[in-house]
């Protein structure tokens, strides 16, 4: 019995851990989202995946529904937003009630096959998600089943230069980098981690899987994706404007930025 208790206290503990930092989460991504999103990356991934009047959209790793926000936008016919976190979830219900569309909330670990039929989706969005599952592979095959022919496939995952640009300056300054545990070489494919919010004493650690540019396009063809568009986007005036912290970043990208289509 007394087994049992400290299991279901374990659990009950990870379950309220997870809502806070769900919260957390949702005030650093308010509004339009945090400024390298709002600035840089959302608007390529709306980009790419236009038109989606009509179309029927899944966004996987929702947050808390900053960019299903904008999709919703494009006057899509549904927009379906998938997550780990139930917490997560609730944001962006919360978030998005008020919008003129139709959303549906999944959760499901993205690690694992879906419970969503095949070709059901015209279009399916990844904003700085694939870089933190361990499975990579069954991620991206799901994502092309799902699709339908066709369909596209629009993805922002860290840059892997980004990653290893943190270890070099580990090495020159021997300081530990506050925000990012980094790649020790840019083939490291270990499992590391990105601690976000120190600023607000709120740390949120997130798992981050270190894969090269190779590991990403390798793994697109064999699903059966075919490549349509690669980007390294630059940071920009209105970025720098809204937080002049990413000045030092001027020299790196940030994300890798990849449109694909199922054939």
């Amino acid at each position: 019995m007394l087994q049992d208790i400290n299991i279901f206290k374990r659990i009950y503990s990870t379950i309220i851990m997870a809502d806070t930092k769900a919260e957390i989460w949702n005030q650093r991504n308010s509004g339009e989202g945090e400024p390298y999103k709002r600035y840089v990356t959302d608007p390529l991934i709306i980009e790419l995946a236009k038109p989606l009047q009509g179309k029927v959209v899944l966004e996987q790793g929702c947050g808390n529904g900053h960019l299903a926000k904008k999709l919703a936008r494009e006057n899509p016919k549904r927009v379906v937003l998938v997550d780990f976190y139930e917490g997560n979830l609730e944001c962006a219900r919360r978030n998005l009630k008020s919008i003129d569309c139709q959303f549906e909330y999944v959760r499901a670990d993205l690690n694992n096959p879906l419970d969503l039929k095949s070709s059901g989706f015209d279009a399916v969005t990844s904003s700085m998600v694939l870089s933190e599952l361990c499975n990579l592979s069954t991620a991206v095959r799901e994502t092309h089943r799902i699709l339908n022919a066709g369909g596209v496939y629009v993805l922002t995952v860290t840059h892997p230069a980004y990653v290893f640009k943190r270890y070099l300056q580990e090495r020159q300054t021997g300081r530990p980098n506050k925000k990012i545990i980094p790649a020790r070489s840019y083939f490291d494919r270990q499992k590391s981690e990105f601690i976000l919010g120190v600023e607000t004493h709120e740390e949120i650690r997130a798992p981050h899987y270190h894969r090269t540019i190779q590991d990403y396009v390798d793994v697109l063809l064999s699903a059966g994706f075919s490549i349509q568009r690669v980007l390294e986007p630059e940071l920009n005036r209105e970025l720098l404007r809204a937080a002049p912290r990413f000045e030092e970043d001027l020299d790196c990208p940030i994300s890798l930025v990849i449109k694909a289509v199922k054939n």
